[in-house]
Protein backbone atom coordinates (compact mmCIF):
# COMPACT_ATOMS: atom_id res chain seq x y z
CA UNK A 1 0.00 0.00 0.00
CA UNK A 2 3.12 2.25 0.71
CA UNK A 3 4.24 1.72 -2.09
CA UNK A 4 1.08 2.84 -4.20
CA UNK A 5 0.67 5.75 -1.80
CA UNK A 6 4.25 6.85 -3.50
CA UNK A 7 3.34 6.21 -7.19
CA UNK A 8 0.53 8.45 -6.12
CA UNK A 9 2.32 11.15 -4.78
CA UNK A 10 4.93 10.94 -7.51
CA UNK A 11 2.09 11.39 -9.87
CA UNK A 12 1.22 14.48 -8.24
CA UNK A 13 4.46 16.47 -8.44
CA UNK A 14 4.50 15.42 -11.81
CA UNK A 15 1.49 17.15 -12.68
CA UNK A 16 2.18 20.12 -10.37
CA UNK A 17 -0.77 19.28 -8.03
CA UNK A 18 -3.02 19.80 -10.72
CA UNK A 19 -5.53 16.98 -10.80
CA UNK A 20 -8.06 16.32 -13.17
CA UNK A 21 -10.82 14.28 -12.37
CA UNK A 22 -10.17 11.48 -14.71
CA UNK A 23 -6.20 11.18 -13.82
CA UNK A 24 -7.53 10.98 -9.72
CA UNK A 25 -9.43 8.35 -11.01
CA UNK A 26 -7.06 6.42 -13.06
CA UNK A 27 -4.40 6.64 -10.18
CA UNK A 28 -7.01 4.85 -7.91
CA UNK A 29 -7.59 2.60 -10.30
CA UNK A 30 -4.03 1.54 -10.71
CA UNK A 31 -3.55 0.86 -7.32
CA UNK A 32 -6.66 -0.90 -6.72
CA UNK A 33 -5.69 -3.23 -9.62
CA UNK A 34 -2.22 -3.00 -8.61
Amino acid sequence: MAKAIEEFESAQDKKGHDFEVGDTVDVHVRIVEG
